[in-house]
């Protein structure tokens, strides 16, 4: 007969906060939805993974991930369709910034998405996992939140359903602003708007987008992502 082993609950002597060693008895998956659940704080570390990942939620809300050099939702969806990895929850622990704006079950069914469109259908490896990703946008609605990867080219932002990005919202012009992705980095620009185009609150014609970023077309919230950075080699 088969014995269930109990996770175990050591202090942590740095941090004075308890850590559970979970194993790979529960998916990060599975342990997203529980905490998230059950309105915790806590950090979701993986232990057997290089480079290493960790995962936040604060009072139910997911925060931030780092996964390499690749932080936020993208590092997120990595950590989730990661195979069997072992895992430590280390409770009351808070993330030193926000970098994800979605809510847990958004964040899941995106993870389960990515897994759906391989071919294999199996968990992707620690590399694949890591290949490069590209810039995200995330537009706030009220019902719902619109995420879409800004590839290399022009994408168009607006009311109209001719855009590549629609917000369906008054306050968004039918041609409101583009963003263009290329080598020389990620530019932002209004088309022009009756009720403007903000960066971090401050109206612009043209902005080039760097790091984390909240954004406004006329007055809706969107969060820029950048793309992670690639490894230097020696």
């Amino acid at each position: 007969m088969s014995e269930t082993l109990a996770p175990t609950t050591t202090p942590n002597a740095e941090t004075k906060k308890d850590v559970i060693r979970l194993g790979n008895l529960f998916s990060v998956a599975d342990q997203i939805q529980a905490l998230c659940l059950a309105q915790k704080t806590a950090e979701i570390r993986l232990v057997n993974v290089v480079p290493s990942g960790s995962l936040f939620i604060v009072e139910g809300e997911v925060m931030h991930a780092q996964f390499g050099n690749r932080t936020g939702l993208e590092a997120a969806i990595s950590l989730v369709n990661l195979r069997d990895p072992d895992s430590e929850i280390y409770s009351g622990a808070l993330p030193r910034a926000r970098t994800i704006h979605l809510g847990f079950v958004h964040i899941l069914l995106e993870a389960a998405g990515r897994k759906d469109e391989t071919l294999s259908g199996e968990y992707p490896s620690v590399e694949a996992a890591l290949a490069p990703a590209p810039a995200m946008l995330q537009v706030i609605l009220p019902d719902r939140t619109i995420q879409h990867a800004l590839e290399e080219g022009l994408t168009l932002i607006g009311r109209s359903p001719f855009n590549d990005i629609v917000i369906p919202d008054e306050t968004v012009s039918k041609r409101h602003a583009s963003i263009a992705v290329s080598s020389g980095g990620v530019l932002l620009r209004d088309l022009d708007s009756t009720n403007g185009t903000f960066v971090e609150g401050q109206q612009v014609s043209d902005w080039h987008l760097i790091g984390l970023t909240h954004l406004m077309f006329g007055h809706m919230d969107a969060y820029f992502t950048p793309p992670p950075e690639r490894e230097k080699q020696p």
